[in-house]
């Protein structure tokens, strides 16, 4: 077969250049905002949070990509790949820069919490392509048992297509950006602030999160720890008696104080006069309670006003949400499914002999025969398709053990 890796690569390459010029349109449409009714490019600390996603997400993308454009390379060109892929994560890089910067939310109490989600999910795929799987190679005789099966474990590289999950986390993160301008900018501040009741309840179970997280932080100690239950133990029985001996002098020195003021009382006024005065220090008691409790609640219910005024803030008034503002958000989508139409090449009916030829299989090995049949079964459905090039070390080694008898 006639392999025209120019053909192919100038294909990459011209289709490259073309994601290049939506990435800049969609950059440059993220970051036009307008002031005063003058538009302007604005940068300011929050890029950095879109700086970040955006790398783990190219990072991804160039992992998986580079399975497919490998085969169009040949093995001595492997300068030509790395410009190529070196290219593409630019063109990457600055797409999802721009993705990030229209659907995160500014830097407020919600848009922390949706940064820490969007890490979580983008390190989680980074990690699913970085982290090697296990193969068991397992012999198939009738007279093996299941511990003699195994033979060995092998661990090889897996690449999992994220295309269809982080398309998901784009749109919600949209639609929340989107939810937020018709919301106040500040739900907690608007509708609780000024109802003791709710302020009340709030700041009881504000209390009662931070006591559970530490005691669910106390429990993760010590089982990180590993501290041993004998230490424990004889640690909370010294703490134990260390409590009731000081519980009991204090019991004592009270009982024997009451005893002393009783005494004295008793020979000193009457049975009346001290039942009023009994009544009077109960009554004063209660009132310097009630309004002991009364601050506290109060302390509390500030310091939950504080915590969840600034946990519920969107930051809606970062931006003015001006209808050209809207105008430039619609044009980024636009430029988002355009960057979505052109990003992934279908398999093509050849590349099977290309992606033979880069594992260096010979055209009429069982090898190269098993890849040819599973690839020709899946030519109605591209997704099999591009599993099998994207993930061809794994097959490779599948094809090798399906050709060697009583191996599965």
């Amino acid at each position: 077969m006639d392999y025209k890796y120019g053909d192919r690569q100038k294909e990459l390459n011209t289709n490259n250049c073309r994601l290049f010029a939506i990435a800049s349109w969609t950059l440059l449409c993220s970051f036009l905002q307008f002031r005063s009714g003058k538009p302007t490019i604005y940068f300011n600390v929050e890029v950095l949070f879109p700086v970040i996603f955006a790398a783990l997400n190219t990072v991804t993308e160039i992992l998986y990509h580079r399975q497919y454009a490998k085969i169009y390379f040949k093995e001595s060109d492997e300068n030509g790949l790395k410009k190529y892929l070196l290219f593409r994560g630019m063109v990457f890089f600055l797409f999802y820069f721009a993705i990030y910067n229209t659907v995160l939310l500014p830097m407020s109490g919600i848009g922390f919490f949706e940064y820490a989600f969007v890490a979580f999910v983008l390190v989680y795929f980074l990690y699913g392509n970085l982290k090697p799987r296990s193969i068991v190679i397992k012999n198939t005789t009738e007279n093996s048992t299941e511990d003699k099966q195994i033979t060995k474990i092998e661990k090889l590289q897996v690449f999992i297509s994220s295309k269809n999950t982080i398309l998901l986390l784009h749109v919600v993160l949209f639609l929340i950006r989107v939810f937020t301008w018709l919301l106040p900018e500040n739900f907690y501040r608007d509708s609780v602030t000024g109802n003791d009741s709710i302020r009340t309840v709030l700041a009881i179970g504000v209390v009662a999160m931070i006591f559970l997280l530490a005691i669910s932080g106390y429990t993760a100690c010590t089982r990180k720890l590993k501290i041993p239950k004998e230490t424990l133990d004889t640690t909370y029985s010294k703490i134990g008696n260390i409590g009731k001996k000081v519980g009991n002098a204090i019991a004592t020195g009270v009982k024997k104080g009451a005893k002393l003021i009783g005494d004295g009382l008793k020979l000193v006024l009457k049975p009346l006069p001290i039942a009023i005065i009994t009544l009077a220090i109960i009554l004063v008691a209660g009132i310097t309670g009630i309004i002991i409790i009364m601050n506290i609640k109060e302390d509390f219910a500030m310091f939950a006003d504080i915590l969840l005024g600034n946990i519920f803030s969107t930051g809606k008034y970062s931006t003015e949400l001006i209808p050209l503002f809207i105008v430039t958000n619609i044009v980024v989508v636009i430029c988002y499914l355009l960057f979505l139409l052109y990003k992934d090449s279908k398999p093509k009916a050849d590349d099977i002999d290309y992606l033979i030829k880069n594992m260096a299989l010979e055209d009429n090995s069982n090898e190269s025969e098993f890849f040819r049949n599973l690839y020709s079964e899946s030519k109605t459905n591209s997704s099999l398709q591009e599993e099998l090039i994207h993930n061809s070390e794994y097959y490779k080694r599948v094809s090798q053990l399906y050709c060697i008898p009583n191996q599965d």
